[in-house]
């Protein structure tokens, strides 16, 4: 891209996004910003230049080869988990954070923030911008690496998949709660207190949707909720059929990767309809 065309997308690109709303897991809808094709296709160049910058090992969010599972991994039969959720985690990312990200980098003041330009909307992350998972990462790889600090000095893991802090180790690990608050409030982000918990050995421990106490396998409501919905299916009319089957599916799929035996049996439960 010549440095004109390159000038001219900068001075244009708060208007090349379209908002596009999508229903929420937990209800009502988010708002995607989802940019146009031109916009899009810098972004996507740029995207492929971040991935090669290398992450610390403990995050595990939208990058290649890495997944739930792996997050959840080390923290597998430990005493105690602690789970801490970044609140409104992309709008949290500012320009202010993703220009001092790029200079970190080593670009030039006029590179960094023609690039914060480029990956930003209204001042912080688009969600639905082809940016946005590499450069939320990269902006909070040195927060990573100070909590992956603070959990080894107490003998504990951590690992972050997008904005899900896990912390596992001895017992006492849920008094260092405020600690932990703290350093993310000292970095610009908020932490979603009725999702912030400890998890001891005793219940059970779900980190990013999977079971962690004695093996890797399924949370038992996820099972619950399958197991409805394939008794929901079976008793649907067929002209619903199509839509909630690719659905239940899906679940299925996942359920495969953790535990085939009970995938196995909830497929059969499903075909036998």
């Amino acid at each position: 891209m010549s440095k004109e065309r390159l000038s001219s997308l900068c001075t244009r690109v708060s208007r090349m996004y379209r908002p596009r709303e999508i229903p929420k897991k937990s209800g009502g809808t988010r708002v995607l910003h989802v940019p146009k094709p031109e916009l899009r296709l810098a972004q996507q160049t740029i995207n492929r230049l971040l991935q090669r910058v290398v992450l610390p090992g403990c995050m595990h969010g939208c990058r290649p080869g890495h997944s739930v599972m792996s997050n959840a991994l080390p923290h597998l039969g430990k005493p105690m988990v602690l789970a801490l959720d970044v609140k409104d985690f992309f709008p949290s990312v500012g320009h202010g954070h993703v220009y001092k990200m790029f200079t970190r980098l080593g670009c030039s003041p006029d590179v960094a923030r023609a690039l914060t330009q480029l990956t930003t909307h209204r001042h912080q992350l688009p969600q639905g911008a082809p940016t946005s998972p590499v450069v939320a990462n990269l902006v909070f790889a040195p927060i990573a690496l100070r909590l992956e600090g603070l959990a080894k000095a107490h003998r504990a893991d951590y690992t972050v998949y997008v904005d899900d802090n896990v912390f596992s180790g001895p017992r006492y690990l849920a008094c260092l709660l405020p600690l932990m608050c703290k350093v993310l409030r000292q970095s610009g982000f908020r932490v979603k207190t009725e999702k912030s918990r400890g998890l001891d050995s005793s219940a059970e421990q779900v980190v990013t949707g999977v079971k962690v106490n004695v093996r890797l396998d399924v949370p038992e409501a996820y099972v619950k909720e399958t197991e409805a919905l394939v008794g929901q299916y079976n008793a649907r009319p067929s002209d619903e059929a199509p839509v909630r089957r690719a659905q239940i599916l899906g679940r299925i799929n996942f359920i495969r990767t953790l535990n085939p035996a009970l995938a196995q049996r909830l497929a059969r439960n499903l075909h036998a309809s």
